[in-house]
């Protein structure tokens, strides 16, 4: 094998020339000379002629004589589309002859159920029975530090409830200040 013919030495040639060619391009872009244009190009399949990261199209030139340089996103997104991707892709059209079963049109308004014991079909068990909640227990909490204007905070007076999993703390009123549900606050 030649020095020459070394896959890496290749690579990297060929990386130097990809970064003299993107100095370039910058150069004119900065004096103005040359402008840059992003495109995206969406695709089922990957094209030869649209590799992802291939960088840049043919040259052209705007209105004002400007080279125009074009930035290439390409999208491959796997399913190919008759005449885009795919000239010669036969359509493939499916009809039904007759259907599977002869059943009676259902009348408008009632639901498609499946039977009774299949995986898929919801069960519905009634829900499980709360604990009972404790006595009411009156309590006086300062939701606010004392200021200027107010020296002794904000006060709220209220009662509270709790079980095993739930605590709820309500206003004298019967607004609701604070709950605690399985660990999770909410107020």
């Amino acid at each position: 094998m030649q020095p020459t013919d070394d896959p890496a030495s290749l690579a990297a040639a060929r990386q130097e020339l990809e970064a003299e060619r993107d100095r370039r391009i910058q150069l004119k872009i900065d004096r103005g000379e040359a402008v840059r244009e992003s495109r995206c190009i969406v695709t089922g399949i990957p094209d030869p002629n649209h590799v992802a990261g291939s960088g840049l199209l043919q040259k052209e030139r705007d209105e004002q004589g400007r080279e125009v340089y074009h930035d290439v996103d390409v999208i491959v997104t796997g399913v190919p589309r008759r005449g885009r991707d795919c000239p010669d892709l036969p359509l493939q059209v499916h009809t039904a002859s007759k259907p599977d079963k002869e059943e009676p049109r259902r009348s408008e308004g009632t639901a498609l159920r499946l039977p009774e014991g299949h995986p898929g079909r919801a069960t519905l068990a009634p829900p499980e029975p709360e604990a009972e909640p404790s006595e009411r227990r009156y309590i006086c909490v300062q939701i606010e530090q004392p200021t200027e204007n107010k020296p002794g905070g904000t006060i709220a007076e209220g009662y509270e409830r709790h079980t095993d999993t739930r605590f709820v703390s309500m206003t004298c009123g019967g607004s609701c200040l604070a709950a605690l549900i399985c660990g999770q606050a909410t107020m």
